[in-house]
């Protein structure tokens, strides 16, 4: 293998590490959302507009066929 074949590839490895990275991230902070928002009352939720049943939907940006976070 060339030497400029190992940098691109070490390019492309870093990459998607920092991809998976920044997924993992994002998903921690949906969960900490959806507990955060969980642990509220329904009056709570009522009077910021969430219906317990929408906290999932909400959080994950309104995309119907997100998968579980």
């Amino acid at each position: 293998m060339s030497e400029k074949t190992m940098r691109v590839n070490q390019r492309t490895s870093l990459g998607r590490l920092q991809q998976i990275f920044a997924a993992l991230v994002r998903r921690k902070r949906l969960r900490e959302a959806i507990r955060d928002l969980q642990s509220l009352d329904d009056n709570m939720l009522n009077d910021i507009g969430i219906g317990r049943g929408d906290i999932e939907w909400i959080v994950d940006g309104g995309r119907r066929n997100s998968r579980s976070l």
